[in-house]
């Protein structure tokens, strides 16, 4: 028995000599809010058909029910925001703890509601907490190695599909009041996950912490010599930033003017071609995701289903579509780190558009076709959210944390979150008025179209970002010999990982 305890023992610690065991643990840790984000993207699923029984405990009208499902969105933008201007104050790992209590206290709210007015509250509550563990991405990003970012920030994906796993099973099996309980316990296990994870050495380093961040690598990184290597770059670019930012104090000596200063330079920011390109791009690809329908499908995956008309349970077919989403995001993980984002991307965007495709064919000649055939527009939107989950759906959030350098990833992050889940809620609220005026039909030919024109987009415009490090991506968006540099000199010298 003593034998089998040391041969146990002195396997864990052979694990846990491997910098990638540690960064795993450390993603493991961040997601677990993932698994939160998909939990409450997934419950109006849950929710609304219960509240949709005039005799249930509480009863919603379809436009009371809309707001219930768009609500949990519409305070999301603003907890992204949030998350994106405290972030470089509290830091990364602080800011994913402190996001545990909006989460705990709205699920709770949501459980023991006994009207909808509270049920309002609650997901406007949640909403708001899911839009700040956008942070989670910027996280695991900066502690994660050029090799293993791809695949630790996919993670993400996994955990959401996971949480609408468990959402979509708890609406099959029990009732909205127990599933919200439920659902509670997992901003507890996220706060405590996150107590015995490390800082990201790259904001204490911005900070100055020298010797926090010091300790910071050792526990990330196992081999000495990368954890000098890297610490030694943090501090390069720290002192060469410090020293711009010196001159700069020089010229503007009362605090008064520093602060001026300071807010000229956040919104000059928008000028720099490292900034306003990779802004621009996440922008028009959030366009093009909420285009595609991605995230109504997510929210009123049962109404949908319904529509179809299909022999089969709906919500059976809601939890079925949530175990291939979950399957699709794991070979997600495997493509992103074989074949990069950008091929990824247009590869999950053509697949989606021949699933939609077919949908859209049999709906428009379902009056000639024979009943037999009804499978079809059924499997064709399986296939077209699981395709989703390898790239279109996730490939935002990941490169939202990679484009931006660090001095200004943070605030603008944030600010593409804020547009991000803003576009969300439209789309969520909107889509009752769409189902009466363009019918299911029409409706998956828009989501057809919009994929097409985005799956165009990342063709021309999607940059690659596999294998290369946060610098080396902020630094590709620059011209060569070009006024661009200079205004980036003027802004202060960024500060990389």
């Amino acid at each position: 028995m003593i034998f089998h305890f040391d041969f146990i023992r002195k396997g864990l610690m052979q694990l846990w000599s491997y910098e990638l065991t540690r960064m795993l643990l450390i993603t493991l840790a961040a997601h677990t809010h993932s698994i939160s984000v998909g939990l409450t993207q997934g419950y109006s699923a849950v929710l609304l058909p219960q509240i949709s029984n005039p005799n249930g405990t509480v009863h919603a009208t379809t436009e009371e029910s809309s707001w219930v499902a768009s609500l949990g969105v519409i305070s999301t933008p603003f907890g992204a925001l949030a998350a994106g201007l405290i972030v470089d104050v509290l830091g990364r790992k602080l800011t994913l703890i402190v996001t545990c209590l909006p989460y705990l206290v709205g699920w709770v709210c949501m459980a023991f509601a006994n009207d909808v007015g509270l049920l309002y509250v609650a997901r406007a509550i949640t909403g708001f907490a899911s839009g700040m563990t956008t942070a989670n991405f910027l996280y695991v990003a900066e502690v994660s190695s050029k090799q293993h970012r791809s695949m630790l920030s996919s993670l993400g994906s996994i955990n959401v599909s996971f949480g609408l796993v468990i959402v979509y099973t708890l609406g099959f099996t029990t009732t909205w009041q127990k599933a919200a309980l439920i659902a509670s316990s997992f901003s507890v296990l996220t706060a405590f996950a996150m107590l015995k994870v490390p800082e990201s050495p790259s904001w204490l380093v911005k900070r100055g912490e020298f010797e926090e961040a010091k300790k910071a690598l050792a526990w990330i990184r196992p081999d000495p010599l990368v954890a000098e290597a890297e610490l030694s770059a943090m501090v390069s670019s720290k002192i060469e930033a410090d020293q711009n930012k010196l001159q700069l104090t020089e010229a503007n000596k009362t605090p008064l003017k520093r602060l001026v200063h300071k807010i000229k330079l956040s919104a000059r920011a928008i000028l720099l071609p490292t900034v306003y390109k990779p802004f621009s791009i996440l922008v028009m690809f959030f366009v093009f995701q909420q285009g595609s329908g991605l995230y109504t499908c997510l929210f009123y995956s049962t109404h949908i289903f319904k529509e179809f008309g299909t022999e089969y349970d709906e919500n059976l077919i809601t939890v079925s579509m949530g175990v291939f989403r979950f399957v699709m995001a794991f070979i997600g993980i495997f493509l992103m780190a074989k074949i990069g984002r950008r091929p990824l991307a247009i590869v999950s965007g053509t697949c989606m558009c021949v699933s939609l495709f077919f949908a859209c064919i049999h709906l428009s000649l379902r009056d000639y076709l024979p009943p037999y055939l009804d499978f079809i527009p059924l499997v064709s939107v399986l296939f077209y959210v699981g395709f989703s989950m390898t790239g279109f759906l996730p490939l935002p959030w990941i490169l939202n944390s990679e484009l931006f350098p660090l001095d200004h990833r943070g605030l603008f992050s944030g600010m593409v979150s804020f547009i991000g889940y803003f576009l969300i809620f439209i789309s969520v609220k909107i889509y009752p008025d769409l189902m009466r005026l363009l019918k299911l039909e029409g409706l998956l030919w828009v989501f057809f179209a919009m994929t097409c024109l985005g799956t165009v987009f990342f063709y021309f415009f999607l940059p690659e970002t596999k294998d290369k490090t946060l610098k080396e991506i902020s630094m590709s968006f620059l011209k060569k010999g070009s006024a661009d540099v200079e205004a980036g000199k003027s802004s202060g010298k960024d500060i990389q990982r």
